[in-house]
């Protein structure tokens, strides 16, 4: 087994790295003298991934949206039982999320680290799809279902996303619809299992007060297969996954809903057109994006300050992007008593910055703040945990991220503001109290 150790001296953090026989990619993050460990299970598939097909087959599989998510409950559940049960008796936390493009597995606990490590290779590598396991899920994801449209923050979000995209799986839910999960059967479960759950398409991190060697070799004897006595194999080298041609422009401009909120509830959204990266490309154009929507929405700024003078916004208002190589979208999101009057004012006041531009100070502030709250994040297992999993699917040092964000220019921020806040690519989402009157967009 060979371990790799990456030290940087800056911030004199370090990590190891190796790849057990079976293709797994393990890192481990020591962190002395923190209680806490963590370990996460990260799998490179998620919601988005409904077309795909291995180096070895000629002909795509299409499956039924949702199954990544209908896939994350299944693994809990083996032939002897709910694997849950073995966390709580060994006193993790423990938990599981399907987004868009990953999967995760995860515990955080202050004793029993070995038991509980065990339970969490046990889960990601030993499928039970049964008849009668899968067809009780699909009754659980469909009530889950129903009850996520009765949820405000829910419905807004996902309004948007059938706004902003035509054909892009990302404009459906996570979780699938009720006519999808309906037609889920084991048989798909394990072929998409198979496909995705294979060593070399995950990563399994781990932060805390451990000696890796140990966590190495005890790892390297629990991926064995129990009829061979032999390593567990990657049974894919290659997944190529298939996305339906997304037009640039938006679907729809404006989505209203009624629901029973106390007041309306508006979520703007614009959406990427600079698609098509990867690697530190990518990571890249989410960091000045981040930068960008920081600068432009600081809430020392002007355009913050005069909003929430005017009470159109309050502590709850933010912006966020997201964005990964076949999509990507920035959410402006506020509760407000006036929705068209935030919105012209938002406008407005993107406009505003646009002619103005940025200043080299603000940039500079932005940048050690971003630094400041990278370095704090390796004070928590969990929040390291989590970084490294995020990063590893990208093929990015994590340790580099400082070195990208002293590189980001003025020019860059500026030419991001002009490229992508663009207006012909702005959707929105409102959800308005029930008895309202229809709002003018």
């Amino acid at each position: 087994m060979k371990i790799v150790k990456v030290r940087d001296k800056s911030i004199r953090e370090e990590y190891y790295q190796t790849r057990l026989a079976c293709g797994l990619p393990v890192i481990i993050i020591p962190k002395k003298k923190l209680h806490k460990k963590t370990a996460v299970v990260a799998v490179n598939y998620g919601s988005i991934d409904n077309e795909f097909k291995v180096s070895s087959e000629k002909e795509f599989t299409a499956v039924p949206a949702g199954i990544a998510h209908f896939l994350e409950h299944q693994l809990f559940k083996k032939a002897d039982g709910d694997i849950s049960r073995e966390f709580a008796k060994h006193g993790a936390y423990y938990n599981a999320s399907t987004g868009y493009n990953t999967t995760n597995y995860f515990f955080t606990a202050t004793d029993n680290f070995t038991d509980n490590l065990k339970t969490l290779t046990r889960l990601a590598r030993e499928p039970y799809f049964s008849e009668q396991y899968v067809a009780t899920e699909k009754n659980i994801i469909e009530q889950e279902l129903r009850m996520y449209h009765d949820i405000p923050d829910f419905k807004v979000i996902q309004n948007l996303m059938t706004n902003l995209y035509h054909r892009h799986p990302v404009r459906i839910e996570i979780g699938g619809t009720i006519e999808s999960v309906r037609i889920i059967t084991p048989e798909v479960l394990m072929k998409c299992y198979r496909t995705f759950y294979n060593p070399a398409n995950m990563v399994l991190v781990i932060s805390g007060d451990l000696e890796h060697h140990e966590v190495f070799k005890m790892l390297e004897g629990e991926w064995i297969d129990k009829e061979t006595k032999k390593s567990v194999k990657s049974v894919a080298t290659a997944i190529e996954r298939r996305m339906p041609a997304e037009p640039a422009r938006i679907k729809n401009k404006s989505a209203q809903e009624k629901m029973s909120v106390t007041r309306p509830h508006i979520l703007l959204g614009y959406k990427e057109t600079n698609n098509g990266l990867d690697g530190e490309a990518l990571i890249r154009q989410n960091m000045v994006t981040d930068i960008m929507l920081e600068l432009l929405f600081d809430r020392s700024g002007k355009l913050y300050n005069r909003l929430y003078e005017d009470k159109l916004i309050d502590d709850k208002f933010g912006a966020w992007y997201y964005g990964q190589t076949t999509y990507g979208f920035t959410t402006i999101n506020a509760e407000t008593d006036d929705p068209d009057k935030l919105k012209d004012c938002l406008l407005a006041g993107i406009r505003q910055a646009k002619q103005a531009r940025f200043k080299k100070r603000d940039l500079d502030r932005l940048k050690k703040k971003f630094i400041g709250k990278y370095i704090w994040g390796f004070n928590s297992p969990e929040a390291i945990a989590f970084m490294f999993s995020t990063f590893y699917f990208y093929g990015i040092n994590i340790l580099e991220l400082p070195r990208m964000v002293k590189k980001v220019s003025l020019a860059d921020i500026n030419q991001r503001l002009e490229q992508h806040l663009d207006e012909r690519y702005l959707a929105e989402s409102v959800v308005n109290p029930l008895g309202t009157t229809d709002a003018r967009r």
